[in-house]
């Protein structure tokens, strides 16, 4: 025999899981907005801020210059101005850098090894020292470069001596490249002054190697202090490891190194590394040598006499000739200037100049012609007076030899530009400072545009085109010291060609008249420029109905479909300078071609934040209509953002009907009737019904809002449904039109069946006065009163040991609960395994459960002795009609009792609903004897009740009933396995398994186990 199994349904409010079956078209999404106010409170201390955005409240509100950080390069920095523009300043030399993430002051200074690493320095000589005095404590360890304090690019120089045989002169990073470049003999240790270090190679042969002027690079320059120096240098370089140079003269090879992925390119006498995609990297300028012609002095522009530094530059006077250079594989070749090596008017000693940086965001050159060609790559200020010069200069001036020189800068990195239109742009200057003269006449410089600037311009390479502003003025302090410094050149035209044609690089220089040296000027190297731009705002985007809430733009039709006569559009502004915007916005009749509404200009919001306005005039229904909007900044409109198609329908659709799915379901839920259960997927069919514009099923399950899903096909949706607990839940549903609409909602009634019983008692103690509720409510203990304990059915047929049940002597044994268990006046059903004692048979009626109410048992399922047909009596199943009084409504057994055996006894109450009456049924199984087992084959018996349901409040008695107010009807036999459920049992083949002995346990695991309408296996 197998063990049996006990249902039950409790009734308590119900949470779902629900999963929505979407057919149909998509739907709008709900969106709002918060626009927060521009007048928030502002910081006037704040100087730098990451955004546009957030810059121009703070420029505007506090009247300063805000910076915008994130647009900061060594070279480029952003602002917002007080003016409400915007600005963009760049400089040939750049003034901060990036160390380690920071931005600190640019310093070239070289950190002597011990100091290799550190913080950077403060700018400036620093102290003169050798690396041979210094202590052995204090020596970098070996392959300990120098490094530069805070240069544009990381850059690393030989430390000399051992340490440094075998290492590059010097190296260069950048953007992750790296450029080395090795000298032709072995390094001394140096001595470090400020930007410079200087290695002695004996001999008055001196090598100098400084930081350049804008830290992007080095200039290593070769110091002859005689033609006897140059001998010992060609020896030198003779005698150095590898082959050697035996041409005529002297012959300097540089060999070098570059990363992967960089290409060396020879271009007019210079040198350029390119990356993968063809952009320079590293860059070594057309060398030059010097003499000393000059001699070894200068008077300054204040009158002092200075002494004249030619470790980097060759001082006015000075005969200067271009050195050849030339690439052989990867090394640079530099063959001097024989004549000038050779020539007897020399002026010793002679300078010998190859010059390596990294391809820097800014440029400048010098370019000459006359007496010699040269070009001066990134000139700065030499020993005899700031600057360089253009214009004619002629021996009557400084210079030794008649010469042309004219002067050009690069500005690169402009990506701002091909982005402005040339009406953006408010206005431009390159701010120049003039520092020398020829004469004390005020004379025209002009600003031009000239072609690209490189290390390799020559004077005839360097073209000329338009000119933009000038100023007519000198710079001479003997004439007048306030005609020196700053000045402006007007460069709006220039940067307006470079708008047009969608440049990101500028290049302009400045000319003077070169038919007399009356016209020569002087200009110092680090020249700005200036660009102030306000770009329109950006054309409104990001439509949308706020009230009510639809997102989106129908530029064609389908036109959208609101939900009222005034609705609230709103759109995102954004100004791509970070000021406020203001807009318009304008309503039009697309049937009539008439403007219902035109706002005006709106008050001004944020950058990036939305404008919102009401319609304030009834639109009508049907009627199609468009919008749409302008913005302005205060200087510039935007274009008008394309015309939003719209229509107003306020009707609100018909409820929808719900029904439930018959078919592929698990369970199907019927409205108000309790079915399925917990885990039993059902569904239900939407339906927006006949005559209505519904696109989508507004619901929720139990006050649980659930996604919308939209109308599908033919008007309808179907919704999965599968509850997590039993109980009643109402389903709520309503349409929703195009417009928004909601219908009037359809509530549906869901009764999910409970699948464990109420109270289950097993009655397996074997001893004591109590019996617990082993399988539902630990509040439902049975306090027993003189019942005895004997051997279960589970037992008895071996299908488990340990089973138990109460004997009750048929004269005052009973066992009670300390409350109801079950309503009454709801549908309800108790089962229970029975033995009636043969003594009984014939001795009167005799109660195995039943409920007390105030004077009655509300329900008893008992033994009659007197049954028509039956001359040993019969099962009853009885529910008293009031709570006084004899009438009874009674279904009984088809089967004739079977005293002395086991039986398996299930009644059930059903209250009824609007399609099945109430009812009352009783299923008897006879089980048998262990000796003589029978089929266990369920018999059910059903009547109809229509008597007004009432509830019996007391305690649930076993053994007894309840008469007049006092026990009666006492129990004689055997009692076990008690079930109590509230709810129908849906599932007989279910009981045909309680019956034949099956145990909650055999028929899987969990809650799902005890489902009343699935029989399992």
């Amino acid at each position: 025999m197998r063990s049996w199994l006990a249902t039950r349904w409790r009734a308590v409010v119900a949470s779902v899981l629900v999963i929505a079956l979407v057919v149909g078209i998509g739907v709008w999404a709900v969106v709002g907005w918060m626009l927060p106010s521009i007048e928030a409170a502002i910081d006037c201390s704040v100087r730098e801020v990451a955004t546009f955005e957030e810059a121009s409240p703070i420029a505007s509100h506090c009247d300063v210059d805000v910076e915008v950080v994130s647009e900061r390069t060594p070279w480029h920095s952003s602002w917002a101005t007080s003016e409400g523009l915007s600005r963009l300043d760049m400089s040939a030399m750049p003034s901060q850098v990036q160390v380690d993430g920071d931005w600190v002051d640019l310093d070239p200074t070289i950190l002597p090894p011990s100091s290799a690493a550190s913080q950077p320095s403060a700018s400036g000589a620093g102290s003169l020292m050798s690396l041979a005095s210094m202590s052995t404590s204090s020596l970098p360890e070996p392959d300990t470069m120098l490094e530069v304090a805070a240069p544009v690019f990381p850059i690393e120089l030989n430390p000399g001596g051992l340490m440094g045989r075998g290492e590059p002169l010097g190296t260069i990073f950048k953007g992750g490249h790296e450029f080395s470049l090795w000298f032709p003999v072995a390094l001394p240790e140096p001595t470090i002054d400020g930007s410079q270090v200087v290695y002695d190679l004996g001999e008055g042969v001196r090598l100098f190697v400084t930081i350049n002027i804008d830290a992007t690079g080095f200039i290593p320059v070769i110091e002859l202090a005689s033609p006897e120096s140059a001998e010992h240098l060609a020896d030198l370089v003779a005698n150095a490891p590898g082959d050697s140079p035996a041409a005529e003269g002297l012959l300097l090879e540089f060999p070098t190194e570059a990363s992967e992925g960089l290409t060396y390119r020879e271009e007019a006498n210079s040198i350029e590394l390119l990356d993968d995609s063809e952009e320079v990297q590293f860059v070594a300028s057309a060398p030059s040598m010097w003499d000393s012609s000059a001699g070894s002095t200068v008077e300054g522009e204040n009158g002092d006499i200075v002494a004249i530094d030619r470790s980097s530059s060759a001082a006015d006077g000075d005969k200067v000739a271009p050195i050849d250079l030339n690439l052989s594989g990867t090394s640079f070749v530099l063959t001097p200037d024989a004549a000038m090596m050779s020539s007897v008017e020399t002026v010793w000693p002679v300078y010998v100049d190859p010059w390596i940086s990294g391809k820097s965001a800014a440029e400048w050159v010098a370019v000459r012609s006359g007496g010699y060609n040269n070009t001066l790559y990134k000139w700065g200020d030499m020993t005899s007076g700031p600057g360089q010069g253009t214009g004619y200069c002629s021996t009557v001036g400084s210079c030794n030899v008649q010469f042309y020189q004219r002067l050009s800068w690069e500005f690169t990195g402009l990506s701002i530009l091909p982005s402005l239109a040339t009406s953006d742009i408010v206005s431009a200057y390159m701010r120049v400072n003039g520092v020398h003269s020829a004469y004390c006449t005020a004379q025209t410089t002009t600003l031009r545009r000239s072609s690209d600037v490189s290390s390799g311009n020559t004077f005839s390479g360097l073209t000329w085109h338009e000119s933009a502003g000038s100023r007519t003025e000198y710079h001479r302090s003997t004439c007048s010291p306030t005609n020196m410094g700053w000045r402006n050149f007007d460069a709006k035209a220039l940067v307006q060609w470079g708008v047009t044609n969608d440049q990101t690089a500028l290049r302009m220089g400045l000319r003077v008249n070169e038919a007399s040296v009356t016209y020569w000027k002087r200009f110092r190297h680090d020249a700005t420029l200036t660009i102030e731009y306000n770009r329109a705002p950006l054309t409104p985007f990001d439509h949308a109905f706020d009230s009510p809430a639809i997102a989106g733009c129908a530029t064609t039709e389908p036109a959208l479909t609101i939900a009222s006569a005034t609705p609230t559009v709103s759109a995102a502004l954004l100004d791509p300078d970070g000021g406020n915007v203001h807009s318009h916005v304008v309503v039009r009749s697309i049937d009539s071609q008439v403007d219902v509404w035109s706002s005006g200009q709106l008050a001004a919001v944020a950058s990036g934040q939305r404008v919102q306005a009401q319609v304030p005039v009834a639109l009508n229904e049907d009627e199609l209509y468009a919008w749409t909007v302008q913005a302005f900044d205060g200087k510039r409109y935007s274009s008008w953002s394309s015309w939003c198609l719209f229509r107003v329908d306020t009707e609100a659709p018909p409820p929808p009907l719900v029904t439930p799915v018959t078919e592929g379901v698990d369970a199907i839920y019927e409205e108000g009737l309790e079915r399925g259960g917990i885990g039993l997927a059902g569904a239900f069919l939407l339906d927006r019904g006949a005559n209505s514009d519904a696109v989508e099923f507004i619901y929720s399950i139990a006050g649980v809002s659930i996604p919308p899903v939209p109308v599908g096909q033919g008007g309808t949706t179907a919704i999965a449904f599968t509850p997590t607990e039993s109980g009643d839940v109402t389903l709520t549903v309503r349409s929703r039109d195009a417009a928004g609409n909601d219908s009037l909602p359809t509530d549906y009634l869901i009764r999910v069946a409970t699948p464990l019983e109420d109270v289950v008692w097993t009655l397996d103690e074997g001893d004591g006065v109590t019996a617990a509720d082993s399988f539902g409510d630990p509040g439902h203990p049975l306090t027993i009163d003189g019942a005895t304990w004997g051997e279960g059915p589970h037992s008895l047929f071996q299908s488990r040991d340990g089973d138990f049940s109460l004997v009750f002597d048929g004269v005052n044994d009973s066992a009670t609960s300390e409350s109801p268990v079950v309503d009454t006046t709801e549908s309800f059903v108790v089962s229970a395994h029975v033995l009636l004692d043969s003594a009984q048979v014939g001795e009167g009626p005799a109660t195995i459960l039943s409920q007390d109410g105030v004077n009655r048992s509300g329900f008893e399922l008992e033994y009659l002795e007197t049954c028509a047909g039956m001359p040993d009596g019969c099962w009853a199943f009885v529910m008293a009609d009031a709570p006084t009084g004899a009438p009874q409504t009674m279904v009984t057994s088809n089967k004739p009792i079977r005293a002395g055996e086991w039986t398996h006894l299930v009644a059930e109450y059903f209250e009824g609903n609007a399609e099945s009456p109430a009812a009352m049924s009783l299923w008897t199984c006879d089980i048998g004897t262990p000796e003589q087992p029978l089929p266990a084959t369920p018999d059910k018996s059903s009547v109809l009740r229509t008597a007004t349901p009432w509830n019996a409040g007391g305690a649930l008695a076993v053994g007894r009933g309840l008469a007049s107010g006092a026990p009666t009807n006492w129990w004689h036999g055997q009692i076990d396995n008690i079930r109590v459920f509230t709810g129908e049992v849906v599932d007989e083949a279910k009981i045909r398994r309680l019956c034949q002995g099956a145990e909650a346990t055999d028929f899987t695991v969990g809650e799902i186990a005890l489902d009343p309408t699935i029989e399992g296996e």
